[in-house]
């Protein structure tokens, strides 16, 4: 099974769960269900996936959010990675990731709350991804 939004395999035969984020609305189909001889799935499966190259934002979706957001971020090296939300003042709200990440493709879940678990007000947030010394 190919998750389509994080480009990762899941082989089943080796788990029996994957967990995810669920879509917050409706959009293109998340999983890819493929089967065959395994120098078939090889191929398949490479021409839906690639690894990133460098570290990047993705976005959130959706956006605007309520209650709840996913933002979607990618890393291209085994690094420190951090990720942060910030109010218009440049303060820090919450730091959603720290640690070192794999390369790969990952989400997180913001419900709009503050480092202490207390709501955020309704207004603008920023996101930021550090990676590496930064």
């Amino acid at each position: 099974m190919v998750d389509t939004r994080l480009e990762c395999i899941i082989d089943l035969q080796q788990t029996t769960s994957y967990r995810y984020l669920p879509a917050l609305s409706s959009e293109e189909p998340r999983f890819l269900l493929l089967a065959g001889d395994p120098e078939d799935l090889a191929h398949r499966i490479n021409e839906h996936l690639t690894t990133p190259t460098s570290a990047r934002l993705v976005g959130n979706f959706p956006n605007p959010f309520n209650p709840a957001t996913v933002i979607a971020y990618e890393i291209g090296k085994s690094e420190q990675v951090r990720l942060s939300i910030y109010d218009v003042r440049g303060r820090l709200v919450v730091e959603l990731r720290n640690g070192v990440g794999e390369p790969g493709r990952y989400e997180a879940l913001w419900q709009g709350h503050d480092g202490r678990g207390i709501a955020a007000p309704s207004g603008v947030y920023f996101v930021k991804l550090a990676t590496g010394s930064a």
